[in-house]
């Protein structure tokens, strides 16, 4: 794909052989800048939110796991969607005391103690938006989840909310 992309944009024949070069010259250049951004997820004490998807190359499946957070976003390439990656990924972060990951509710994050993990509030918002569509009892439930879930995040918007203020309002909508 590169080779083509190379001759469609630039005119400019290129070897297979040469971007595997390229490639592996890239990759060594960004070593230490991939290390360091791995080593300030680990020590920043901010929640980390973790993710994975699909590609293909060469007719293989891998999986392009993202760690980020406010301050750095981390790439990690693999052949595994599996538990094993994510433990590893993550076991240095679940290490520290006040760590926190979110995620969607794929299975490989089971291992997450609850009390470090947060489910991501998108995936939540749509939860609460099909149990809204259904009928009856469970359909108004979802409704009420919904409207709870605009009045959380208007509160937390509002300008000049501490989080004193925001827990102690939070407690009496609980």
């Amino acid at each position: 794909q590169v080779k083509q992309l190379m001759q469609d944009l630039y005119g400019m024949p290129i070897s297979l052989g040469s971007i595997s070069n390229a490639e592996a010259r890239v990759s060594e250049a960004i070593k230490s800048a991939h290390e360091e951004v791995s080593t300030s997820l680990q020590a920043i004490n901010l929640p980390i939110n973790i993710d994975e998807t699909g590609f293909k190359q060469c007719n293989s499946s891998g999986w392009a796991w993202v760690l980020a957070n406010k301050i750095c976003t981390y790439f990690h390439l693999s052949n595994s969607r599996g538990k094993k990656i994510a433990k590893h990924l993550l076991s240095p972060i679940l290490a520290k005391e006040n760590s926190m990951i979110v995620s969607d509710r794929y299975p490989a994050y089971n291992f997450i103690p609850e009390n470090k993990h947060q489910v991501c509030w998108a995936h939540l918002k749509r939860d609460f938006q099909r149990i809204s569509e259904r009928e009856g009892v469970v359909g108004k439930i979802g409704v009420k989840l919904l409207k709870y879930y605009r009045l959380l995040f208007k509160f937390w918007k509002t300008d000049g909310n501490t989080r004193w203020w925001f827990s102690r309002l939070m407690r009496k909508k609980r």
